[in-house]
């Protein structure tokens, strides 16, 4: 374990990150915090904690031949895991941070849904039509962890009930049943709201495709607030013209900001928000960046350790 730490920030909100690192007393220790990846100097090469945007550290992981921890500041690291950057070094995590965020959007779609009110005001229509309740409906969460057990929480809540979509982690109260990712397609069909939160792996990619959205309910809505690669667009794109399931909002996107000529944009029944469900906010990412460091300095495991196998 090295003694002289030195930490390199890199990430769009470096300034901010270097003053509440400041206000914690690691001042000496920051190196360099930069906004976009550049050229490193000498001394931010000698750094071996780096704290950043995965996609701002990615490009210049060759150049930190110190390197032992970088703490990335967001859920998901794929940049860094596809670098191809062979020197072991440990690899953290966000989670605890994001769970409320999400949830409140959730929730926000799911009640204008049952209020019809995803539509827009009609001109000088008076729609005196019944609204629906989440009480009694069933919201399936693909990917249980900390982000997916606080939806569920809230969907409790609201007298929901709730499976849980999940290979590994089975241990949240608030999941009412349990199923294999493997078993979407036979389960959705009972499935009122679903709900994605997994990560960008191989194993997720397009797990939402035509044979699922053929099999949902005609007055189901698909919500994805984890990563875009879990989506067959043009699959999706199909589904909502043939009215399979009744509405979709999305919040991830294989390119963002979304072109303008992409036909999501078009789609009917499709809401775009812009990568805006859960905003990293560099107060909650120092808190987990400082304890880590405490533990770090003691030689004891960090939290939130990527499993770069799976990939989250």
């Amino acid at each position: 374990m090295s003694r002289d730490h030195r930490i390199l920030i890199l990430s769009a909100d470096a300034p901010e990150y270097e003053r509440l690192l400041q206000e914690q007393g690691f001042g000496p220790m920051v190196v360099a915090a930069l906004t976009q990846p550049v050229d490193l100097d000498f001394d931010a090469q000698r750094a071996n904690v780096v704290l950043g945007d995965p996609d701002c550290v990615a490009p210049v992981l060759e150049c930190l031949s110190r390197l032992e921890w970088v703490q990335s500041t967001w859920a998901g690291v794929r940049p860094l895991l596809e670098a191809g950057y062979r020197q072991a070094y440990q690899l953290t995590g966000v989670k605890g941070v994001f769970g409320a965020a999400v949830s409140e959007y959730v929730f926000c779609f799911a009640l204008m849904h049952e209020r019809n009110l995803l539509g827009g005001q009609i001109p000088k229509l008076w729609n005196p039509a019944p609204a629906g309740r989440l009480r009694g409906k069933t919201m399936a969460i693909l990917g249980v962890g900390s982000i997916g057990a606080w939806v569920a929480g809230t969907a409790k809540h609201f007298g929901m009930h709730t499976v849980g979509f999940t290979r590994l982690s089975r241990d949240c109260r608030d999941i009412d049943r349990y199923r294999d990712i493997g078993d979407l397609a036979a389960a959705v069909g009972s499935v009122d709201y679903l709900v994605s939160v997994l990560p960008d792996t191989p194993d997720t990619s397009r797990l939402l495709n035509r044979e699922v959205f053929s099999a949902m309910k005609p007055t189901a809505m698909l919500m994805n607030v984890g990563r875009a690669n879990v989506i067959d667009d043009e699959a999706l794109i199909e589904a909502l013209n043939l009215e399979m399931f009744a509405a979709a909002v999305l919040d991830v996107f294989r390119q963002e900001p979304l072109p303008n000529e992409h036909p999501f944009w078009l789609t009917p029944n499709l809401v775009v928000t812009s990568h805006t469900a859960a905003v990293t906010v560099p107060g909650d990412i120092v808190s987990i960046f400082v304890d880590n460091f405490d533990r770090f300095r003691r030689d004891a495991p960090l939290k939130h350790l990527i499993d770069r196998r799976r990939g989250y």
